[in-house]
């Protein structure tokens, strides 16, 4: 048997070492990219969360403003998020919403404002291309999200069909999807 050399034995050791650290390293790069893409399903969830209960508060307050209006007065649209949370028609405080909450879906919490006849603001909808987890279980005024390709779809606000003819051309997404309490009337039929 021919004598083996410490010298080759510690290169085949340290050929096996880096090939075991090799596999490690790309383990924990699997391992990482699942993780990140754990959280950030789980962040978009949590947005998609937020976005409704947000929507759903802000369509509230459309409504509310334009069918309580002081005596007197002509009812009207909000001419912004900010009159929401201090109606200026009221000669005392008139909160519809605590404050004027952004978009949850959008890097800068800009929503696409949908313009009533009027000028002011009849609903808003998310400027977000992405495409909702949510596919089904949602609300009764939410007919038609469950056919949303884009959270862009969701729109939130006065009902379509009470806006009249004018509504068209009005940001009101376009998608076709059944907006929210307008007993099957269709966005693309508006």
């Amino acid at each position: 048997m021919a004598p083996t050399s410490r010298s080759g034995e510690r290169r085949g050791q340290r050929g096996f070492s880096y090939i075991g650290l090799l596999i490690l390293l790309a383990l924990m790069g699997v391992s990482a990219a699942a993780l990140g893409e754990a959280w950030n399903t789980a962040t978009q969830r949590e947005r998609e969360r937020r976005l409704l209960w947000v929507g759903h508060r802000i369509q509230a307050a459309i409504i509310e403003f334009r069918d309580t209006t002081p005596a007197g007065q002509q009812a009207r649209f909000p001419k912004s998020l900010a009159e929401l949370t201090l109606d200026p028609r009221w000669p005392v405080v008139h909160r519809h919403l605590r404050e004027a909450y952004g978009d949850p879906m959008s890097e800068d919490g800009e929503w696409v404002i949908v313009r009533a006849p009027d000028g002011g603001i009849a609903g808003v909808h998310s400027r977000s291309t992405h495409v909702p987890f949510k596919r089904s279980g949602f609300l009764l005024a939410d007919v038609g999200f469950d056919d949303a390709e884009h959270y862009a779809d969701w729109y939130f606000g006065y009902p379509v069909e009470d806006l009249g003819a004018q509504a068209t051309g009005s940001g009101i997404p376009s998608s076709g999807l059944m907006l929210p309490g307008f007993g099957g009337a269709s966005a693309a039929g508006h």
